[in-house]
């Protein structure tokens, strides 16, 4: 029994070791985080397996804080603080290292502009300090301005010869940004997307615009170190690195200076979110949840379970099945909100069956808490093991440098991933999943092929349109016998068809509102992104023939031909509609010049009001004037105004006198 003891023992302590020994040891533990005097950070990622130094220096300011008049200036900086005048040769801090064998760059975002390198290490100290003159001794010269907007232009494209000429983009007020489909983090968490900001004519044409002055107030506010990061990754002497930054960017005076605002505090919505979207390859599906007022903790367990589910996946529908190619965790958190997915692609024949076996896993396993301690342990094993292989080069120590201080931005305080996850408990793993994963929360996008064939929902449209344009013929149109025909004018319009161009551009203004509101219904609703059916291809119908319909309904407003038939005044549209209205409700008929009674208030907007269709450009002519019975009275622009009057007033007179004579009989 005694023996049996001692065996059972040190094969547990076995396991534990071989557990230890796949995990490895924790890379975090290297990294030093060293606040100087002045309020400037520095990071230090020591490896001696690494052949490299790494720098990258981050200032916090980016395009968020960007208004209209310096688009763009925080990228300009950034490119025109390569360049230094005491370089020869039109020499910039790009080719300078690149011809001492290392490589350097830039790049802007919302909230950050960087600048990196990498070098060998033995020349890490010469790198170090040829980013202190880089960006502490500033070039911003007229010179160096003008050729940097060039290469900035190069980078984002040039404005357009008609966005050129106006000074905007008229693209940006014929589809404006309050239209367009908001993306994932606007519609489930409240947050900007880039394209909220300003379009990229914008930039353009500011980039051109930008002065030097600017560029120098926009270094002045922003490049101070308390306003500054430093991060050192790779093989270097820790003293020599610390002793140059000291000296380089310790001795800087503190300073205050502009900070970006807090960024914006997320306000998500309470329901699923689910996405069905055509499109003509293999199936791809992404199954998870969103989530927010997430601790650091909750984030590991969602990462490293998604991981888990892909790792077990692949056995079965891949492994097994024959039915992916691969799964891959999609997970994506900042600030405590975000959503975690599992990725994987497979045949449309297997699409149902494949998603029921990784909703299955999900629902059992994150929101019922069917899972075993043994299954928590290897999924933390497997999680952990990962960052043995990402080697112990200086760009891995650098990645490893921007989580720490992502963590430290976004919680206040750091905590090794390495600690959380071997301290976790089953109970804590459980309630964890359970609240990142509730059903409400859901994350859910598939991108489906065609139900039938191949760009079937184009042949929809078609015919669609074809059902649409017959059904609203025969419903609108107004048969009548051409023999019986007593009086036909045509209206009088404006030359090569400005009326119907303009009412082209009213039909676009429609239907572009259409298809927002549409849109909108559509990708609320739960139970139409369930079915493809539904949110493409009843949706696409739907949008066909609301198109038509606003199309109809604009040309319904414009009279084309005034007839009489049957005694009846036929208004004939443009389209198929007609107006009909009974001779016998009619008072009047005279030809009025209505630029002589401007301010007759009661004729215009209490008795023509909408029915003023006197578009004419000739606007000093007559019209014909038709008053009803009932007070209302409609205004037309015909040729020879005085002749129509005259001869719609004895068709009248006609019609009284056979009304009388049928009385009398």
């Amino acid at each position: 029994m005694k023996q049996l003891l001692i065996s059972l023992i040190a094969l547990i302590f076995s396991v534990q070791i071989f557990a230890a020994a796949e995990i490895g040891e924790d890379p975090y533990k290297k990294i030093e985080h060293i606040k100087l005097k002045n309020g400037m950070q520095v990071f230090l990622a020591p490896s001696d397996e690494a052949t490299t130094t790494s720098l990258r220096l981050e200032v916090g300011v980016g395009w968020d804080i960007e208004k209209s008049g310096e688009y763009g200036i925080s990228h300009l900086l950034e490119h025109v603080l390569f360049r230094d005048k005491s370089l020869k040769d039109e020499m910039t801090y790009l080719q300078l290292i690149r011809e001492a064998g290392g490589e350097a760059n830039g790049s802007t975002s919302s909230r950050v502009t960087s600048y990196f390198g990498s070098i060998p290490a033995k020349k890490g100290t010469w790198l170090l300090e040829s980013f202190g003159k880089m960006i502490l001794v500033p070039s911003i010269l007229p010179e160096f301005v003008q050729k940097e907007k060039g290469t900035v232009e190069l980078e984002i494209g040039r404005p357009g010869p008609i966005s050129e000429t106006l000074g905007f983009n008229p693209m940006d007020y014929l589809y404006p940004s309050y239209l367009r489909e908001p993306g994932f983090w606007k519609s489930e968490f409240g947050i900007k997307g880039n394209e909220d900001r300003f379009t990229r004519t914008e930039e353009q044409l500011s980039n051109r615009k930008l002065e030097p002055a600017q560029l120098e107030k926009h270094y002045a506010d922003w490049y101070y170190p308390a306003n500054m990061k430093l991060f050192v990754a790779g093989k270097y002497d820790r003293a020599q690195m610390m002793a140059e930054i000291e000296k380089t960017w310790g001795s800087l005076p503190a300073k205050e200076g502009k900070k970006m605002p807090a960024p914006e505090t997320p306000n998500p919505v309470e329901r699923p979110f689910v996405r069905r979207t055509l499109w003509d390859g293999n199936p791809y599906v992404y199954l998870g949840a969103k989530a927010w007022n997430m601790s650091f903790k909750d984030t590991e367990i969602a990462q490293l379970y998604m991981e888990f589910l892909t790792h077990r996946l692949m056995k079965e529908i891949r492994n097994i099945k024959g039915q992916t190619y691969s799964a891959n965790a999609s997970v994506y958190f900042n600030r405590g909100y975000g959503y975690g997915a599992i990725q994987f692609q497979t045949p449309k024949e297997h699409l149902l069956e494949n998603i029921d076996i990784a909703k299955d896993y999900i629902q059992k396993e994150a929101r019922e808490g069917q899972i075993t301690e043994a299954q928590m342990k290897e999924a933390i094993t497997l999680y952990l093991s990962q960052y043995q292989l990402m080697g112990r080069d200086a760009e891995k120590m650098m990645s490893l440098a921007s989580h720490y201080d992502s963590q430290l931005e976004e919680y206040g305080s750091f905590v090794s991933p390495f600690q959380v996850l071997q301290n976790m408990k089953l109970d804590e793993y459980k309630s964890s999943l359970k609240a990142t994963f509730n059903e409400n929360h859901a994350y859910e996008m598939v991108y489906s092929p065609y139900l039938f064939f191949t760009f079937d929902i184009y042949v929809l449209y078609f015919l669609t349109a074809v059902v649409s344009f017959i059904g609203l013929r025969k419903f609108f149109t107004k048969p009548f016998a051409h023999d019986r025909l007593q009086w036909i004018r045509k209206i009088q319009y404006p030359p090569v068809k400005m009326m119907e161009a303009l009412g082209l551009v009213a039909v676009y203004v429609g239907v572009i509102h259409f298809q927002m509101l549409l849109t909108r219904f559509a990708t609320q609703s739960q139970f139409i992104q369930s079915h493809l059916f539904l949110s493409n291809y009843l949706s696409s119908v739907v949008w066909m023939f609301g198109t038509i319909l606003i199309a109809c309904g604009v040309y319904a407003l414009m009279p084309r031909k005034m007839m009489v038939v049957d005694g009846k005044l036929m208004i004939k549209s443009v389209t198929y509609y007609s107006k009909l209205i009974p001779l016998e409700q009619i008072s009047k008929v005279e030809s009025f010049r209505g630029i002589a009674h401007p301010f007759a208030f009661k004729l215009w907007f209490k008795q023509v009001g909408f029915r003023n269709f006197f578009v004419t450009p000739k606007f000093w002519q007559k019209g014909l004037l038709i008053h009803l019975k009932n007070g209302k009275a409609y205004y037309y622009s015909v040729n020879q105004a005085d002749k129509a009057a005259l001869e719609l007033t004895q068709i009248l007179v006609k019609q009284q006198q056979q009304e009388s004579i049928s009385i009398a009989a």
